[in-house]
């Protein structure tokens, strides 16, 4: 149970013709590392082997205003499979400036965070106010091995807050699909992307 809800707290962070394929993204989108239109979705499976038969899916469900900005509300949840029931795990708002900064918004702590710069380049970083401490976020580019693709050109962004203890994790986006993975550095446990829609074209990872 107790990684079941670490894995969780992870997520509030397409067919290949052969093994270890290098994936190539769409032309229409080779430019941008988090397309959001209204249903594209995303599935994972967690990298822990104990917990294979836990699926999350996520997907851009719809947009809102809210504070005077439009936002794409995507919601994350457990898929139901053999013995365990679907699961709500996590409402999150995103929107994208057109410098290509991303902002996410959760009425729960109802505070904007800039969780993701998609021109970033290798190394760069920034921090933003975050509860009681700084959240700092270190840009690294380079390659995420799924299943059956290798995928060239990621942007792994490294999250950090200084003060606490165990909280540091990384999400990673793949130009032309978006989220692909998502790891607790602290805890080892994370989540793969296995399968994405993106602008109506489904692919296997």
């Amino acid at each position: 149970m107790t990684r079941f809800l670490l894995l969780g707290y992870v997520a509030t962070v397409l067919w290949s013709c052969a093994d270890d394929e290098v994936f190539v993204s769409p032309e229409k989108s080779s430019t941008s590392y988090l397309p959001l239109e209204v249903g594209n979705y995303w599935e994972f499976k967690p990298l822990d082997v104990a917990m294979e038969d836990v699926l999350l899916h996520r997907e851009v469900v719809g947009m809102a205003d809210i504070n005077g900005h439009e936002y794409y509300l995507i919601t994350s949840r457990y898929v139901e499979t053999e013995g365990r029931s679907p699961g709500y795990v996590d409402s999150t708002y995103y929107r994208v400036q057109s410098n290509g900064d991303v902002y996410t918004y959760r009425k729960g702590m109802a505070i904007e965070e800039l969780r993701y710069k998609l021109l970033a380049a290798d190394g760069d970083g920034w921090s933003y106010p975050f509860i009681d401490g700084q959240m700092h976020v270190t840009v690294n580019v380079g390659t995420v091995q799924t299943e059956l693709n290798t995928v060239d050109g990621c942007k792994h962004y490294y999250f950090d807050v200084e003060q606490w203890a165990d909280e540091e994790h990384t999400n990673s986006l793949a130009p032309g699909v978006g989220f692909i993975r998502e790891y607790s550095n602290a805890w080892g446990l994370g989540m793969i992307l296995i399968k994405a829609s993106i602008g109506g074209s489904v692919t296997a990872f």
